[in-house]
């Protein structure tokens, strides 16, 4: 585990031993080794970096040997507690964030790139304001962080959305994996294999049924969104004004 300012970097064993201390049985978007995946050595030894370091504590409930750390503890009272979950994935810009939403706060947890050919996973968390939610969006760059967008007057003025782009949306969503079904890496998902494809959000509510998903896609030199929300599906010019609507409709949910 390395800390970089405020962020957390865990392995995807430390991960595990963190959320079974929270009492947190899987996390959205993101698999974890199963049981039978992971020695009893490895255990042990992931078990004794989070002490040496403080991210676990002696527990203070019989039966519950450890506690997690004070500095840590905040992280996971929002995933556990989380009123929405929101993954945004942008595979030519390589990142898959997934941001826990309690109250205004929120945990974000991003899956590391791989060096040196290391077998297990790392996943970064950290705590993140509503700007800079906005801004980690924005860092997206291929697709909701696009810049140089139409203003909604001139995309309603001169541009309609042709048979071709509608064909292409309907293709997206008819390869993609559908967003009531349990969590899924964007890695092996259908979507990345469309180069129109460029980038989406889900967002499921805890007290609501239906899930939404933000969809943007390429055609040519414009992007499109595509609103999904596994009933209906409804495609527009991606415009400056959708981009701040998308952000604040996240931010409100």
């Amino acid at each position: 585990m390395d800390l970089i300012e405020q962020s957390y970097i865990f392995t995807d064993r430390e991960l595990l031993i963190l959320l079974a201390t929270s009492g947190i049985e899987c996390i959205y978007g993101f698999e974890l080794p199963k049981e039978g995946d992971v020695t009893r050595e490895e255990m042990i030894h992931s078990l004794h970096s989070l002490i040496s370091k403080k991210f676990l504590i002696s527990g203070n409930i019989p039966g519950k040997p450890y506690d997690l750390g004070e500095q840590i503890y905040p992280l996971f009272s929002i995933i556990k507690n989380a009123e929405c979950t929101i993954e945004a994935v942008s595979p030519d810009d390589e990142r898959q964030m997934i941001f826990y939403k309690a109250g205004e706060s929120f945990t974000m947890i991003e899956r590391e790139a791989k060096f040196n050919d290391r077998e297990e996973d790392r996943f970064r968390l950290r705590p993140v304001t509503a700007p800079e939610f906005k801004d980690l969006l924005s860092d997206m760059p291929s697709s909701f962080g696009a810049e140089n967008l139409l203003k909604e007057e001139e995309a309603q003025k001169y541009l309609k959305i042709s048979p071709e782009v509608y064909e292409t949306g309907q293709n997206l969503l008819n390869g993609r994996v559908p967003i009531s079904e349990p969590a899924h890496d964007f890695l092996s998902d259908t979507y990345p294999y469309h180069e129109e494809f460029k980038g989406y959000i889900e967002l499921k509510h805890d007290n609501k049924a239906r899930c939404l998903r933000f969809v943007i896609m390429e055609q040519g030199v414009y992007k499109y969104i595509i609103f999904d929300d596994d009933v209906n599906a409804e495609i527009n010019i991606y415009t400056e004004e959708k981009q701040s609507q998308l952000i604040s409709q996240l931010l409100n949910m």
